[in-house]
This record gives C-alpha cells, sequence and structure tokens, in this order.
C-alpha cells in the first residue's frame, strides 16, 4: 500500500493519475519561489513517494533532487545531504549528465551551509566543470556562487574574486545584459572584502560603463559612489569627489536627486573629500539643511525626544552633505555629558557607520542592521527600502491639507490596506511577500515644507509623504515588496483551515485571528515619545539576556580577518523573536583596537568584549546570521545546527596570522548546560503529585454501580455499567502506578536540593563579567562581589570599616 493519504486518487484511468502527477511534481518550484518552504518540503515527499510507486528511476532522481533542495532550504543540512547523494548516485547510473550537475550543485550548496567549505569548495569547482561541459551555464553560475561564498569562509579571499570573474564570463556568454550587470556588481564586492581596492575599482569603472549601454542610470550612479567611497579610503580625494559629483550630475539628470537614497551618501563624500584636503566643505542648501538637522538632533538628544530625534536623523540622512568631523564636533559634548546619550548614539547609528570616539578620536564602526537583496526597489509609486529585519514603505500623497484623521492603515500578518477618506488606496494595499509583527510595526505622515514655481510666482505648499514600517516576523530578505504575482495562488495565511481535532480548531482560529486586519497604531513605538530600551520587561528586568540565548563564542582568523562568532541555541532564539526582531537585539561596536557584541539594550553586559592584539580597519567591519555545527552537541534540539552571528574583523597593516587575537578579553556566562536535568526532576515531582491528587478525590468520591436488572436495568445497560466500572478500576491501578514511592520521591527531592547550575564553557582565557542580579548559588556571584571590593579598595586605599574623618565631619573610608 502507499504509505500516504492520496492512495485513492491511483485507483482511476492513467490519464488521471498522470494529471494529478504532473501537478505534484510541479508544486515543489512553485511553492518554493513563493517562500512557502514547508510547503515545498511536503510536495517534493509526496512526489518522491510517487515515483518510487511507479519505479520509474529518473522521476525518482528529480524526486530526491527537489526534496534535497527543499530541505536545504528548511536548513535540514543533512537530511539534504543525504537525498542530493543519492540523487547523484541515480544519475550517475542513467550516465544523465545534467542531472548529475543540478545534484552536484546542491551538495556543494549543502556542504557550505553544514560549515564543510573546504570540501564545498571543491564540489563546487566540479560542478562548475561538470556543467559547462553540458552546457548548463545557469547551473554553472550557481557553482561559482557557492565557491565565493566557500572561499571567503576558508579566508581566501583571491579565490572568490577568481570565481566572481568566472561568473561574469559565464553570463556574458548567456547574453544577458542585466545579468552581466549583476556580475559586475558581484565581483566589486568581492574585491572590496578581499581588500583588493585597485580590483574594485577597475570592476566598477566597466560596471558603470556597462550600465550606460544598457542604460541603467540608477546602477551608474550606485557604482560611481562605490568607486567615490574607495578613493577616498585611498586618500584621493580629488578623485573621490569628481566620482561622487558625476554620481550626482546622473541622479539629477533623470530627476531623481530629491528621492534617490544615494544622493545623501553622496554628497557626504564630497564634503569628507573637501575635509581631507584641509579644506572647508563649501556651503550648499543640502549643507546647510544637515546642519541645521544635526543642531535639532542636539537638542533632541539631551531632551530624550524619541520622535525628535527619529526625525532629525532622517532628515540629516536625506540632506547627506556632513561628515564625521560635523558629529564629533555637535554630538561629541552631548555624549561626553550624558552617558545615556552616547549609549543612544551607539544604539542608533546605521549599519557600518564609522564616527569618532570624543574621548579617544578613534574610530567606531556601530553593526546595528543587517543587509538584504534587494536593498531596495519601487513597485506602482511605492518606494520601499528593507533590511533583514524591517522593510519600510513611502508613498507621495496628493493633496496638502490632509491630516493623519484621513487615513485608515490596517495590518494583519500578512496583508496591508491602507484608505484614504474611505477610499481604498491600491498602490498600498494587497498582500505582502513575508509576514510581519503586528505589535512592533507602525505608520506615519510626513509633513515637509516645499516651494513650487507656478507662472513665475514662488508659493510655499507641504509635500505629505505616508510612511509606513513594517517588522519582518523572520530574519529574511524580501525578493519584492508584495506577494501575489499574475497566476499565483493566494498566500498559504489567506486560505481557509479545516480542523480535524480541538488543537487543531485552536490553531485554526488563532491563525484566523492573527490574518484579521486591524487597524494600526500611528507612530513609532515608545512611552510619551521617551527613549525605552526595546527588552526593558514592566519589573525593569531586562526580557533577554546572554545567558537566556548564547551556548558558544569561538574565535578565528585568517591572514586578512579575524572572525568572532557567538553561537545560540535554536530553541531560545526562536523563542527571542517572538518577542523582538534580532536585528533589533543584537548589535556590535566595532574599534580599531576593541570588539564589543552585545544585546542592545544590555551594553553594560556584551556578550563579548575584548582589546585587539593588533589594529584593525572598523569601516570594513562586517557581521552575518548563519548556521554552524562547530557547537550543535550543545542544542537543547541537536538534529538542527547553531545560529550562528558572524562578525567579521578586516586586518589592517598587520595581515597575516597573529601569535594571539586578544590582549584582554572579557565574556558574559552563557547557558546552562545542565538545565535537562533539573526540568526532569521538576517533571516526576510534578506528575507524581498530579497523580497523587487525583487519585485521592476519586477514592474519596467513588463512581456509583450502574443498577442491575433487578433494579430495572436493561441487559444493554448492565453490560455499558460493567464496562464503566472496569475502565474506572484500570484509571485507578495506573493512577496508583504513576504515584512514586517514599523513597523514590525523598531521592528526587534530594537530588533536586543537590542540583546546582553548570554552564557552558566559555573562550579560554577570558575573564568573566560580573552582574548584580546573579544567583547568590551561582559561582560568578562571589566574583562580582571581589571584583567590587577590589575597586573600592584602589580607590580608597583601604579596605574594613568606615572610619569617623573629622576633617570631612563624616564616616568615610578614606583615611
Amino acid at each position: 500500500e502507499l504509505s500516504f493519504p492520496w492512495s485513492c486518487w491511483y485507483s482511476d484511468s492513467h490519464r488521471r493519475r498522470s494529471a494529478e502527477r504532473i501537478s505534484w511534481y510541479n508544486m515543489p518550484s512553485v511553492e518554493l519561489a513563493k517562500e512557502t518552504r514547508k510547503a515545498a518540503l511536503r510536495a517534493a515527499e509526496i512526489e518522491l513517494e510517487t515515483a518510487q510507486w511507479e519505479g520509474d528511476e529518473a522521476d525518482q532522481a528529480a524526486a530526491l533532487a527537489k526534496v534535497g533542495a527543499a530541505r536545504l532550504s528548511v536548513k535540514k543540512v543533512e537530511q539534504a545531504t543525504s537525498a542530493l547523494q543519492e540523487a547523484y548516485d541515480l544519475y550517475v547510473e542513467m550516465a544523465d549528465q545534467e542531472g548529475q550537475v543540478t545534484a552536484q550543485v546542491g551538495l556543494a550548496a549543502a556542504e557550505q551551509a553544514s560549515g564543510n567549505s573546504a570540501v564545498a569548495l571543491k564540489a563546487a569547482e566540479s560542478a562548475r566543470k561538470l556543467a559547462e561541459q553540458a552546457g548548463q551555464l545557469s547551473k554553472a553560475i550557481e557553482a561559482c556562487n557557492v565557491a565565493m561564498e566557500a572561499a571567503f569562509a576558508l579566508g581566501k579571499p583571491e579565490v572568490a574574486v577568481r570565481f566572481a570573474k568566472e561568473a561574469l564570463m559565464l553570463r556574458r556568454r548567456a547574453g544577458n545584459a542585466q545579468e552581466v550587470i549583476t556580475a559586475e556588481r558581484e565581483i566589486v564586492r568581492a574585491c572590496l572584502r578581499a581588500g583588493d581596492s585597485a580590483g574594485a575599482l577597475r570592476a566598477a569603472k566597466k560596471a558603470c560603463a556597462r550600465m550606460c549601454e544598457a542604460s541603467d542610470w540608477q546602477g551608474q550612479a550606485s557604482m560611481l559612489r562605490t568607486a567615490a567611497e574607495v578613493h577616498l579610503q585611498l586618500g584621493r580625494a580629488d578623485v573621490a569627489r569628481q566620482a561622487a559629483e558625476e554620481a550626482l550630475e546622473v541622479l539629477k539628470a533623470h530627476g531623481a536627486l530629491q528621492t534617490s537614497a544615494d544622493a545623501g551618501p553622496l554628497r557626504s563624500i564630497v564634503a569628507e573629500a573637501f575635509v581631507a584636503k584641509g579644506e572647508e566643505p563649501p556651503m550648499s542648501g543640502a549643507r546647510a539643511a544637515a546642519l541645521g538637522a544635526l543642531g535639532q538632533l542636539e537638542s533632541a538628544l539631551k531632551t530624550q525626544q524619541h520622535g525628535a530625534i527619529k526625525e532629525s536623523t532622517r532628515k540629516l540622512e536625506a540632506a547627506g552633505a556632513y561628515t564625521h568631523q560635523d558629529i564629533a564636533l555637535v554630538l561629541g559634548p552631548v555624549a561626553q555629558n550624558d552617558p545615556s546619550a552616547a549609549a543612544f548614539i551607539r544604539r542608533h547609528m546605521p549599519i557600518s557607520t564609522v564616527s569618532e570616539d570624543p574621548a579617544t578620536n578613534a574610530q567606531v564602526a556601530s553593526l546595528r542592521q543587517f543587509t538584504a537583496e534587494p536593498p531596495r526597489g519601487e513597485t506602482d509609486k511605492v518606494k520601499w527600502v528593507q533590511t533583514m529585519g524591517k522593510i519600510t514603505l513611502s508613498y507621495d500623497v496628493d493633496g496638502d491639507a490632509l491630516t493623519e484623521d484621513a487615513f485608515d492603515v490596517q495590518l494583519s500578518i500578512y496583508q496591508l490596506q491602507v484608505s484614504v477618506n474611505g477610499k481604498k488606496l491600491t498602490s498600498m494595499s494587497g498582500q505582502l511577500a513575508g509576514n510581519v509583527d503586528f505589535e512592533s510595526s507602525w505608520w506615519k505622515l510626513h509633513k515637509e515644507e516645499a516651494r513650487i514655481r507656478t507662472r513665475g510666482v514662488d508659493s510655499d505648499i507641504k509635500k505629505l509623504t505616508l510612511v509606513v514600517h513594517l517588522t519582518k516576523q523572520l530574519h529574511k530578505a524580501w525578493p519584492r515588496l508584495w506577494y501575489k504575482e499574475k497566476a499565483e495562488m493566494a498566500k498559504m495565511e489567506a486560505r481557509g483551515h479545516f480542523s480535524w481535532t480541538e488543537e487543531m480548531h485552536a490553531a485554526s482560529q488563532q491563525a484566523t485571528e492573527k490574518a484579521t486586519l486591524k487597524k494600526l497604531s500611528v507612530g513609532s513605538p515608545g512611552t510619551d515619545g521617551k527613549l525605552a530600551s526595546p527588552l526593558a520587561a514592566p519589573s525593569g528586568r531586562f526580557t533577554f539576556a546572554p545567558d537566556d540565548l548564547c551556548v558558544a563564542l569561538a574565535v578565528s582568523q585568517t591572514d586578512t580577518a579575524v572572525i568572532v562568532s557567538v553561537h545560540f541555541d535554536a530553541e531560545a532564539i526562536s523563542v527571542a523573536q517572538e518577542t523582538i526582531a534580532l536585528e533589533e537585539l543584537l548589535a556590535a561596536d566595532i574599534g580599531e583596537e576593541t570588539v564589543s557584541i552585545f544585546l542592545r539594550g544590555h551594553e553594560q553586559f556584551p556578550i563579548i568584549s575584548g582589546n585587539l592584539a593588533r589594529p584593525i580597519s572598523p569601516e570594513l567591519a562586517s557581521w552575518r546570521l548563519t548556521n554552524s555545527d562547530a557547537f550543535r552537541s550543545r542544542q537543547r534540539e541537536p538534529s538542527a545546527p547553531a545560529p550562528t552571528l558572524e562578525v567579521r574583523l578586516e586586518k589592517g597593516s598587520s595581515r597575516g596570522k597573529w601569535p594571539t587575537v586578544f590582549t584582554s578579553c572579557w565574556q558574559h556566562r552563557l547557558m546552562l548546560k545542565n538545565y535537562d536535568e533539573l526540568e526532569e526532576l521538576q517533571y516526576f515531582l510534578q506528575e507524581d503529585e498530579a497523580a497523587r491528587k487525583t487519585l485521592a478525590e476519586k477514592e474519596a468520591n467513588p463512581k456509583k454501580p450502574k443498577p442491575s436488572d433487578e433494579e430495572g436495568g436493561g441487559d444493554g445497560e448492565e453490560a455499558t455499567g460493567a464496562d464503566d466500572d472496569a475502565a474506572e478500576l484500570a484509571e485507578m491501578e495506573a493512577l496508583r502506578g504513576a504515584v512514586l514511592t517514599d523513597a523514590q520521591r525523598e531521592d528526587l527531592r534530594s537530588r533536586l536540593a543537590a542540583w546546582r547550575p553548570l554552564r557552558f564553557e566559555g573562550l579560554p582565557g577570558a575573564k568573566l563579567i560580573g552582574r548584580s542580579d546573579l544567583e547568590l548559588q551561582d559561582g560568578t556571584f562571589s566574583i562580582g562581589v571581589t571584583g567590587v571590593v577590589d575597586e573600592i579598595t584602589k580607590r580608597t586605599g583601604c579596605a574594613g570599616n568606615a572610619q569617623w574623618n573629622s576633617a570631612l565631619g563624616r564616616y568615610s573610608y578614606v583615611r
């Protein structure tokens, strides 16, 4: 018999069976395109069972390849590798070269996902050669992409650049101009990651020429910006300014000077170029607006008004034309006088923003956002920008007299609907490409004064922009803004659910509630506009701490970079994601000789913090969330790899292997490794207590027997009563069997009393960071007390009880 419930379908004619089979065979690729990966996996497995039932080896191999791809998409790496290997073996037996290429590329990707970068690199190289021989250019390009990632992971940037160039050649052979432009961009990124600035400049120059030929003015401006940034880093201020000004001219020629996200940074490059030559940046309208926004940001930081800070930051980024000197001069004094303002600046600066520490004049890169591809787009006049954790929509509204009361913004887990004066705004309404978190999403109506000239007469107007900020449920990039394209099915959340059990009915009701449109609040979350930590609980304690999430820390290095890895427990990080986006949770500050990785709102107790043995280039620091098998054994569910935050620090002039990475290092305590023992002891005691209580209630209130025939009961009733009595006796016996003996209970209680927390080991040689809220029995409590005593002794020059100081007129530790 078939092992799936659709076996009855295959008892009909061959025509119907073939039609159903074709439907299921097409399902995996469709579902993967719509990113419903679990559904794709189920469909692929059904396809595999169908092919096995029919005994067709070719179909089995194709289905196994799809199952492997689907499992890889849901992070089931080991199972994916097994399926892909089976597919590859079948293709070898059938001498199917195209199938071998598909399976081998998948195997290379699986090895890279499992952290076996060396194996992945070899497999990808082999797959690329085989794909070229078979004329499968698209598969050869995929193999090159896998090889690039593997090479970077192995610390071989020159190999990654070589594969990027090979991918460019393959795209040229394919004859797709847009794909060629994409490959040029990949080469620029690869060269920058490899530290090959000259190569990046050459690639950017070629990319600009091709984009000009393809009339891709946006890409041309983006590449000119890249070239300007590289020239500025190399100290070529004049060339950097020339490239930035050329990019601004391109944007101006296409009327995008006020709307392009590149315009602000390009103006800042021009200003930085003047400063690099010891000159004052010329005063322009944009620079005047930037300095004004900096002044507003200074005032907002002093008063800690969240709304004003967000608005002034937005104006600053839009205007550009400011320098790091401007930031240090204006915000430096605020940060020095107010530690909370300094923490806010570190916490809310954009990704890889390089600022100056006012105390040391050293550069500090603040990592706060995870870049997503594509980073921005425009759909039906709706502009959107995204990171891995959030996506922001903006739409220019006609009519300067409208107020927020005219707008009705409703949101569900998968759908957005906007109405203006009761009329649905089609451009801003639809099913979203991914699911969002309703509680942390918001919208606002932005008003900006503008002046227009009509028939030679200047007039002031208010430019209105509707801004909707959505927090993603999952840490991932969206390929587009809206979900539904032509010929696509409705999103899974929009379909009905049939419930077979009460549990399914409850889950269905909960899903229906989340899928129901609800009115979205105006303005960003906060209390009376005051700044608040996203992790602060009502009790004042933080909801999450590093020892709730982290199972391991690791540090490695290549000739060009240092990689600091923080390994999380998959279950714990999943629970955290239900409350807060990972992008709002994780943060890192990178200095020239320092690194600090922490949870936002928990800066005083970082996950890891240290002083580097040699200087690095903070402006080139990057990070990513990935998976690793290195500490799979520490997972509560070891079948899945550990979610891992990797922070990559590019070495400066001191390349090559360092004798040691840190001169001094501190780390937070990690998760408990014997929590399962505590959970088991508590579970047995609780189950025993529940069984005793139920048994006592039943013995105190015995069930009355059913009436016999003599008392008026029939034969059927007598049989039913006997069955009920037997069931009652069986239940009583089961309860008595579940009750522990006194010796067993005493043993469990003594083991529970003797239980002490044991934590995972951290980095060798790292010191433990003390906390004020540690448990008394925790081994680090005494360390914290000792640290406080030592600090007081060092500061006062004495220990012991305070004594009367006549000069001070009070008791004092100072002698």
